[in-house]
């Protein structure tokens, strides 16, 4: 399989992701505190919070960003 076919396939699974199980797997991969970052949290705590079932749901600008 070439390159751009794997990241087109990548892009299509993770575009299909609820957004607390893309945040659960960024937060996994990358760190809450990474994750924060990228998204302009000031607070590390956050993309934790997103991840839960019952928590906070990632406003649109993070969504975005996500």
């Amino acid at each position: 399989m070439r390159v751009p076919d794997i990241i087109a396939a990548g892009h299509a699974e993770t575009a299909r992701l609820d957004v607390r199980e893309m945040v659960r797997r960024l937060n996994g991969n990358l760190g809450t505190l990474l994750v924060a970052t990228l998204t302009g949290s000031k607070d590390s705590k956050l993309p934790y919070k997103w991840a839960k079932p019952d928590g906070a749901v990632p406003g649109p600008a993070f969504q975005k960003r996500l």
